[in-house]
């Protein structure tokens, strides 16, 4: 996969703290470097890969100190969390009226709009996973999880999800795009099942509710192109009755119908855009994303995007022959 990278090696000396946090700010917010911690010396490294909509991110640093502030809680930061991994070296993460020591396996989720210290004593490694917060919004997260807490220890989930990341670290350049979307509904699933498996048994039946749509979400995703895919099947999937898929989804924005659409719209939506496409026909595009009937598929995509699917097309052929010919 491709990946968006950013170094301060080729950057003035003088100039790389602030070079760094205006480069990473876009996936972590703003994050205030101190000076005297790595800096004019600050050689610093990051790159990060679109993994289904999760931002896959290594990063190498030097001794260093960012902070981020209460202030900058609803910046471009504020949207996700961060899942991230100490790959090499150590860090102490000071957030929630706490101090997390971080070693080489350590992970540490935290939510971007908590105010934070993260304190590298020497050269480090890290990797993680930044994932909007809509994704996983069902679970009432809380602002701070470590791997070494006591509950998540206890489950014995927390080093399953260590070492999802760290194999994640080290396929990132073998995963294709067709994969990707799979694997970041994986990589969800897992961390719901971790955090949950970590809450007080109080909680456990909203956990348990939250946890059902999690894995309908990821069913819909893996199966949305089979015709057969319905409300029935996936309720048979998930051991659980129609009824309490239902309950699953009160409150959002989908039923279980309309996942089952909107994900397969979607998809056909992005076929349709993609210029590798544009020699198909519109009914082979609808029919592999899991639609039966031409009228029905365009009487909904008219719905959801305001266009027949034909005039779609019409217009992106319209717009590639203009860029073509100016």
């Amino acid at each position: 996969m491709h990946a968006q990278s950013c170094s301060t090696l080729d950057v003035p000396a003088a100039q790389r703290m602030r070079y760094w946090e205006s480069a990473i700010a876009p996936y972590f917010g703003r994050l205030r470097g101190d000076d005297d911690a790595g800096s004019p010396d600050f050689e610093a490294r990051c790159d990060i890969y679109d993994v289904g909509g999760l931002g896959a991110v290594r990063m190498q640093v030097p001794l260093s100190r960012v902070t981020r502030e209460a202030r900058d809680a609803l910046d471009s930061g504020g949207g996700y969390f961060k899942l991230s991994m100490q790959i090499a070296g150590a860090a102490d993460v000071h957030a929630a009226n706490r101090t997390v020591h971080l070693g080489p396996g350590d992970w540490i989720m935290l939510d971007q709009r908590l105010p934070y210290t993260w304190e590298s004593a020497a050269p480090a490694s890290l990797f993680g996973l930044q994932i909007p917060r809509e994704r996983l919004a069902a679970l009432g997260l809380p602002s701070l999880v470590c791997s070494r807490d006591e509950a998540l220890a206890d489950s014995g989930m927390a080093p399953i999800l260590g070492g999802h990341l760290r194999t994640l670290n080290t396929q990132l350049a073998h995963v294709t795009e067709d994969a990707a979307h799979l694997l970041a509904e994986a990589s969800i699933g897992l961390l719901a099942t971790t955090l949950s498996s970590g809450r007080p048994h109080a909680r456990a039946p909203v956990d348990a509710l939250a946890a059902v749509r999690l894995r309908a979400v990821q069913y819909v995703r893996l199966h949305a192109s089979e015709a057969t895919l319905s409300v029935d099947a996936i309720a048979h999937a998930l051991r659980c009755s129609r009824r309490y898929l239902y309950k699953a989804f009160d409150g959002s924005e989908a039923s279980p119908e309309r996942l089952i659409w909107q994900t397969r719209l979607e998809r056909c939506h992005e076929a349709l855009r993609d210029a590798r496409n544009h020699a198909r026909s519109v009914s082979s595009i609808a029919f592999e994303n899991g639609f039966n009937s031409d009228a029905h598929f365009a009487r909904m995509f008219r719905a959801r995007y305001g266009q027949s699917p034909a005039r779609l097309r019409r217009g992106l052929r319209a717009q590639a022959q203009g860029s073509r010919s100016s």
